[in-house]
This record gives C-alpha cells, sequence and structure tokens, in this order.
C-alpha cells in the first residue's frame, strides 16, 4: 500500500460517506426492528380483564406470544408451532444472557389448559420471568 504524498498542499481530509452509509443502514435497521417490537403487541385479541396489575416495564429483553382465539401460537407477527416456539425462547435466551421476560397474550375464550401448555414448555426451558396481557378493568366492572 502507498502512502499518499500531498506534497505542498499540506492538507489531509476524511472522507464521511462510508460513515454516513453506516449511519443510514442503523437508522432503517432500528425503524425496522421498533415495528417488528410494536407489532407483536397489536395482534387483535380478545384478552381478559383484570381488576389489579401492574404495569409492564420493558427494562429486560421481551418476547411476546400470542395464543390465538382458534389455539394457534403467533410469535413476532408469524405463526409458530409448539416446538419452533421452544426454539426461538432457548435462543434469545442464549443471546439476552439468560436475562428474558415472556409476554403471554392469551384470547379469553382459550381454556386453562392451552394456558397451561405455555407455561410447562416455558418451565422447561427454565423461563420464569412470565407475565400476561389483559385488559384493565374500569371502574366496578
Amino acid at each position: 500500500m502507498q502512502i499518499p504524498n500531498y506534497g505542498q498542499r499540506g492538507d489531509v481530509s476524511i472522507n464521511m460517506t462510508p460513515m454516513i452509509d453506516v449511519v443510514f443502514l442503523l437508522i432503517i435497521f432500528f425503524l425496522v426492528s421498533s415495528h417488528l417490537a410494536k407489532q407483536e403487541a397489536n395482534v387483535k385479541l380478545d384478552l381478559p380483564v383484570a381488576k389489579t396489575g401492574i404495569d409492564n416495564n420493558l427494562d429486560r429483553p421481551q418476547l411476546t406470544l400470542n395464543i390465538l382465539e382458534d389455539g394457534s401460537w403467533m410469535v413476532a407477527g408469524q405463526w409458530t408451532s409448539r416446538d419452533r416456539f421452544r426454539e426461538i425462547a432457548r435462543q434469545r435466551l442464549t443471546a439476552e444472557n439468560g436475562i428474558l421476560r415472556v409476554k403471554i397474550r392469551i384470547a379469553r375464550s382459550q381454556p386453562y389448559a392451552k394456558l397451561a401448555e405455555a407455561l410447562k414448555l416455558l418451565n422447561e426451558e427454565k423461563i420464569g420471568d412470565i407475565v400476561f396481557g389483559v385488559y384493565e378493568s374500569r371502574g366496578g366492572t
């Protein structure tokens, strides 16, 4: 590699084009990933109603499982099988150094057996930080 000879000019400039390209790619990446994160919670479900509860603070990595009215499972906007969900949870748990919260959004019409199936699977994977998506009760209803 030849060292450039600037001779009498004496000025050296930095090419900003590669840095600008990288910044634009990062912006696009974060826009797409934030859209997918919002999409997980936007699946329309008739959730159960809770009289009490706490807000789900998002200070931890979170994986959202949607169990729909027909009993099918959905993760990140994609239909998934139980075995595939197990793989996804395992991969996320490893990627997040063992810190993972799973948010379960289950349709109100589903029997407890469907929820128990998901809880059993998470227990087998040693995931104990589980929260539930519910509607907040208004007044005395």
